[in-house]
């Protein structure tokens, strides 16, 4: 047997006694016990999770237009849509607060002939409008609204919880809670006992939603009602490192 092959042997062997032992202690995983340098002290790691529902959306839409003959005839045609786009939100509640116009550009149209003489034919221009919307049951409409009133350029939908410090402080709090029961079970199980909490670490990873899916055809009022959307989950995690004294 070569020495490769005993090497994977040996891993093996590691992780399955790992696996019964975490069996044996009733432990959960992942777990992580980091060694200390005081004789006196180890720590245990510990996660908490809350799952929810964002109750935000952010809506990234906006208006391109080409081959203007003027840089004062694009500005009008963008401005013109802008003010469209935003009194069409304005009668679905959306304040003013919440649009922000964004990315505004206009710029000539250059090609070179033969000889490499630049010419100049028409201008483009565009604008980027970002939407907040605080009821999530609207972003249909919104879009619907956005793209008749002469959005055409759909960048992007995302969502998020508004305030998410009360979830935070639940996901905390439970992390500490896992820490804890995981030092007691081995506290018990090898023998020592506890004593005070010496020190406490937080990492927080950033929250995670799911995919968001959308018909961008049917959002845009092709004839039939405004596409659903679907939000899902976000997930707001905290990971504890509690360091204990010991017996």
């Amino acid at each position: 047997m070569t020495i490769f092959f005993k090497k994977i042997i040996s891993i093996l062997l590691l992780s399955l006694v790992f696996l019964l032992l975490c069996k044996g202690l009733n432990l959960s995983i992942p777990l992580r016990v980091e060694n200390s340098t005081k004789n006196n002290e180890f720590s245990v790691v510990g996660e908490g999770k809350i799952e929810a529902v964002p109750d935000i959306a952010k809506i990234d839409t906006g208006i391109q237009v080409n081959d203007i003959a003027s840089v004062e005839m694009a500005q009008n045609q963008i401005n013109k849509i802008n003010n469209d786009i935003v009194k069409a939100l304005e009668q679905l509640q959306i304040n003013k607060n919440d649009i922000t116009t964004s990315n505004y550009s206009i710029y000539p149209n250059i090609t070179y002939d033969q000889s490499g003489k630049p010419t100049t034919r028409g201008y483009s221009g565009n604008v980027t409008i970002s939407i907040r919307v605080r009821n999530i049951q609207k972003v249909g409409e919104v879009l619907t609204a956005a793209t008749k009133a002469g959005a055409n350029n759909i960048q992007g939908t995302s969502y998020s919880i508004d305030h998410p410090e009360k979830l935070r402080e639940e996901a905390r709090n439970l992390a500490i809670k896992n820490a804890r029961d995981q030092a007691d079970k081995l506290a018990k199980n090898l023998g020592f006992k506890l004593k005070k909490v010496t020190n406490i670490i937080e990492s927080s990873p950033d929250a995670v939603g799911g995919p968001i899916y959308a018909n961008v055809e049917k959002s845009m009022g092709g004839g039939g009602a405004p596409a659903e959307f679907s939000s899902g989950v976000q997930t707001i995690t905290s990971v504890v490192t509690l360091f204990f004294e010991k017996n």
